[in-house]
């Protein structure tokens, strides 16, 4: 698969993650457009999957052509990572400016100006997911249940979404995969049962994917979905 990988707008660390992923996976995948790392600057005319990293700017109209110049010419479109694919804490990045006249600067993930196929959560997301998504994208397995494509229709995950979704259901198993993944230590156990800092949550969903019941729910809700097909 010829593979475009591009940093819209963010730290830039899922972009360096995702191109060590892909990097020396020769006879598989091949890096063809990469502005960060590469001469090359030029989009090529197709591409078999983009990797799409950072939130955009609304009000940036160079950014926001380019990723639809980006979509179409791919037939893939993972958004990698949490500024991607729910925004992150870029959502919190609002700029405004009320003389002369009301404006402001605002970031929102990828899927709010073109369409995507798939997204990987994590800040950065581990390399292991990205390379996951390859396999499963040159498998013949179709019947495996594919999260990637689950939350690329997402539009955003915070702590609270855990919360009313397990927590507050009486689902939680007290496992503390939510507290161990939460990368901003906004999740703490008490007594078995996940404490939530909000101040810290930076609206990463990780906690949420991450989440063992979560994923059941996911998969009884994929097994409903194709009965009913």
């Amino acid at each position: 698969m010829k593979i475009a990988v591009v940093e819209l707008g963010g730290c830039g660390g899922c972009a360096l993650t995702a191109y060590k992923a892909l990097y020396g996976q020769s006879g598989q995948v091949e890096v063809v457009y990469f502005p960060l790392a590469m001469d090359a600057q030029e989009l090529p005319s197709v591409v078999d999957c983009a990797i799409l990293c950072g939130a955009v700017c609304a009000q940036d109209e160079d950014t926001v052509a380019h990723l639809n110049e980006i979509r179409a010419v791919s037939d893939k479109i993972v958004a990698f990572g949490s500024c991607a694919a729910v925004g992150n804490i870029m959502r919190f990045f609002v700029r405004g400016n009320r003389e002369p006249q009301p404006r402001q600067a605002t970031h929102s993930a990828i899927r709010a100006f073109v369409g995507l196929e798939y997204a990987i959560l994590g800040c950065p997301p581990p390399q292991k997911s990205l390379k996951k998504l390859m396999s499963l994208l040159t498998s013949a397995d179709k019947g495996r249940i594919n999260t990637y494509e689950v939350f690329a229709g997402i539009e955003k995950l915070s702590c609270f979404d855990l919360l009313d979704d397990v927590v507050a259901r009486q689902l939680c198993m007290g496992c503390g995969v939510c507290e161990v993944s939460c990368p901003t230590r906004a999740i703490g156990l008490l007594n078995g049962i996940p404490e939530f800092t909000v101040e810290r949550c930076i609206r990463c969903g990780v906690c949420y994917a991450s989440c063992p019941q979560v994923t059941k729910m996911l998969r009884a809700r994929q097994q409903s979905t194709d009965t009913d097909t």
